[in-house]
């Protein structure tokens, strides 16, 4: 009896194993569909933070129905897991809304050529006049922008904001994402515990 016991929780392990190994890459691939899809909801619709939050909530609930389906039993590891692959997905949503962002810019700097002609040209003048200088780099960083001054255009409508701050506040979006996604999964696997 104790055999026929022991190749039974045996079983069970190496399933629920296979069922962990599979929700994983499942997981890890759903969240990479959401974050792509993400970057092309309408800019009018990506309020700051909300939308981290949205996000993040709808990332915790992928995760849960997943593990449902699968028959995963609720494990300690699950939560920190779920928080870290909703921010590796929010952070992958701003690298490719940074993609989109600066592509628009180097179109708008194909499109207005003879400005940024003028802007080089200026360069020469801008090395030997410090404040020159300074205006020609905030001039040229609208045609050619980096990962901060993308961060600095989301929250200028805040107002502006000097760095590190962009940088900052963004970095509270990404956490709370991970804090709503792995809030969402632990109300969702236990409203499905308590259901069953």
């Amino acid at each position: 009896m104790n055999e026929a016991s022991a190749e039974t929780a045996s079983g069970q392990s190496r399933s629920e194993r296979k069922s962990a190994i599979l929700w994983i890459v499942g997981g890890v691939v759903a969240i990479a569909v959401l974050s792509v899809t993400a970057t092309f909801v309408p800019a009018a619709l990506k309020r700051l933070v909300i939308f981290h939050l949205v996000f993040g909530a709808a990332c915790g609930y992928v995760l849960a129905w997943l593990a449902e389906e699968l028959s995963l039993p609720l494990r300690g590891w699950m939560m920190p897991f779920v928080a870290l692959l909703t921010v590796a997905g929010a952070v992958q949503m701003a690298h490719l809304s940074y993609r989109q962002f600066h592509a628009a810019r180097q179109e708008l700097a194909r499109e207005r050529s003879k400005d940024v002609a003028a802007l080089k040209m200026m360069q020469s003048l801008a090395e030997q006049d410090e404040e020159f200088r300074r205006e020609y780099e905030v001039e040229l960083k609208k045609f050619d922008p980096d990962f901060p001054d993308y961060l600095a255009y989301r929250v200028s409508q805040l107002g502006d904001w000097s760095s590190p701050w962009p940088m900052v506040f963004w970095l509270v979006e990404v956490l709370l994402s991970g804090v709503a996604g792995a809030g969402v999964f632990r109300w969702r696997r236990h409203a499905s515990a308590a259901a069953h």
